[in-house]
């Protein structure tokens, strides 16, 4: 029963992304953008734009809290790196193969779970930290990676969701171990002065 499930999951993962990608192939006569986007969004996810923006983060960082929340972020970013590469050859799932030059050798030819989906699953938990409604952006972020990643032929949907899933419950456990319980930061208000006492002028 259960191996029968999932060659179902299977095929329907596989119909609904070539569906994804064919709607791309379909709007190229007309419009260039769609697949502008879809190149652009497929390497939003790259771990070398993310490192870079940390190290960003931690140069600007002018207190204790705020470097620990960016080095939780980091530990979030390799805790994802390490679950990709150790699930990928465990599970071998092939690529479908319409893609080359985006993504690399190794454990990485495999295709579940994306690497991106789980940087982008971090990446979602993570802004909202650093940026008022970032909650919101990194969910749109996500989308977006996820999108171009499944539109492009290098991943199946499945692929996305499986690494969605897993960058978000490493990026939430390492939120609550080096976020604090704060979201994002906002500037210290002033203390009101205290009430003059009666009969002082």
């Amino acid at each position: 029963m259960i191996s029968g499930l999932w060659a179902w999951l299977d095929r329907w993962d596989h119909r609904l992304s070539r569906r994804i990608a064919e709607g791309l192939c379909a709007s190229q006569g007309g419009r260039r953008w769609p697949r502008l986007l879809a190149h652009v969004g497929a390497h939003l996810g790259d771990s070398l734009l993310w490192w870079a923006l940390l190290a960003w983060l931690w140069r600007r960082s002018s207190t204790s809290h705020q470097r620990r929340r960016v080095m939780g972020w980091g530990v979030a970013l390799v805790g994802a790196w390490v679950g990709v590469l150790a699930l990928k050859p465990w599970i071998r799932r092939a690529r479908p193969g319409r893609a080359r030059f985006l993504y690399g050798p190794g454990a990485d030819v495999y295709s579940f779970p994306s690497g991106h989906g789980a940087r982008a699953g971090v990446i979602g938990v993570w802004l909202s930290q650093f940026l008022p409604g970032g909650r919101w952006f990194g969910l749109g972020l996500a989308l977006w990676i996820g999108w171009s990643r499944v539109a492009l032929g290098i991943h199946y949907l499945g692929d996305v969701v499986g690494g969605l899933l897993l960058g978000v419950v490493i990026g939430r456990w390492t939120r609550r171990r080096w976020g604090g319980s704060s979201g994002t930061e906002t500037a210290p208000s002033s203390r009101p002065s205290p009430d003059p006492a009666p009969g002082d002028p």
